[in-house]
């Protein structure tokens, strides 16, 4: 019965995930549920199943953000010339501010930056923009306190405002926000580097590359207008993206 119960609500395209409880008393006889990827479980410890869920939902409440992007279309025969160039002044133009943006916000260094000063302005920064919100302020005395502690990584991949925060500056290209809160954007990149540096200079001669998923939700008419009747184009993604290994 269960068998066919979760068959049925699998394949609904409402139910995002499914999790299987079972009494930590008790030993059940479960059959495989491998086959079906919105089955969690089973949880025999209800902390567990609580992790899963929080776990699930941080994950499809970011794939529901909006992805910033821009394509370079490869221009065919049927574009006027005035058309190409154009479309490749907005085109190079919103690439062009990106770059900047980056190099301002990671590449650029100033000593300045590593102060205490510095990272008081930004903390005075974040506290301004959530005057009103008790629990946010709260999470800012933690992350005020505790900041060299841990990796900006750590930091980024929690589940609080800050990873919300850094991609809506980006995707709004907000430069003051951006600016303020460069040196956590910074120390998450160098972090990144460094992860990614020791991973190609490893003992193997060779590095397979690795492949990663993001799930994300675009409207129809953007995926078909911007991305499938563009093959071949380029494409440039102006938020930090979060990956999994696991499809």
């Amino acid at each position: 019965m269960s068998q066919f119960i979760i068959k049925i609500l699998h394949d609904l395209a409402q139910i995002g995930s499914i999790y299987v409880l079972q009494d930590e008393h008790n030993v059940y006889v479960l059959w495989p549920f491998e086959q079906y990827g919105k089955v969690n479980g089973p949880f025999s410890v209800v902390a567990k199943f609580y992790d899963q869920m929080k776990t699930d939902m941080l994950r499809i409440k970011r794939e529901r953000e909006c992805i910033s992007f821009v394509i370079w279309r490869v221009s065919d025969n049927t574009d006027s010339l005035n058309t190409v160039f154009q479309r490749k002044d907005r085109q190079e133009a919103a690439f062009m501010f990106g770059q900047l943006l980056k190099r301002v916000l990671v590449d650029t260094y100033n000593k300045d930056d590593d102060s205490i000063e510095s990272f008081s302005n930004m903390m005075h920064c974040l506290r301004q923009l959530f005057a009103n919100d008790k629990s946010k302020l709260n999470f800012l005395q933690e992350f005020e306190s505790e900041y060299k502690t841990h990796t900006p990584i750590y930091w980024y991949s929690l589940d609080s405002f800050l990873y919300e925060l850094v991609n809506k500056a980006l995707r709004e290209q907000n430069t003051e926000l951006l600016f303020h809160i460069r040196i956590f954007i910074r120390g998450l990149h160098q972090q990144i580097v460094v992860i990614y540096n020791s991973r190609t200079t490893t003992e193997c001669t060779t590095v397979l590359p690795m492949v990663l998923y993001r799930g994300a939700l675009i409207p129809i008419n953007e995926l078909n207008d911007r991305i499938l009747n563009n093959p071949e184009g380029l494409l440039s993604i102006s938020s930090s993206l979060s990956t999994s290994a696991n499809k």
